[in-house]
């Protein structure tokens, strides 16, 4: 289990959403981030899953990585989609921590 993980949403919108993993770099080590972002799932609704990989950017002090989900399904009361996120905490080829969970992708709130 990776410690002190976070999954946070970007830009989103009907035909693209942006889903962000951080973490801090561990001190004196060379790791990466890799991953995927897999779905929409839902226990109410028959859906075509899709795989959107992680792909890593250069933030600094800390681990990032970015999916870009296309077609995104917002969870709401009425569709209660969810992705899995899973991810591998990476020194060189090596996988030293593993973390996955199912996250809820809610559409941006509207800002006067």
């Amino acid at each position: 289990m990776i410690t002190d993980l976070e999954i946070f949403p970007g830009e989103a919108s009907d035909a693209l959403a942006r889903v962000y993993v951080r973490l801090p770099r561990p001190a004196g080590s060379e790791a990466t981030l890799a991953g995927k972002v897999s779905g929409p799932y839902s226990e109410s609704a028959r859906t075509l899953p899709a795989e959107f990989p992680l792909r890593e950017l250069d933030p600094g002090s800390m681990l990032l990585a970015e999916a870009i989900i296309t077609e995104p399904c917002f969870w709401t009361l009425d569709a209660p989609f969810l992705y899995r996120v899973s991810v591998e905490l990476r020194d060189k080829s090596q996988v030293i921590a593993a973390h996955e969970e199912l996250w809820a992708l809610r559409r941006p709130s509207k800002t006067p």
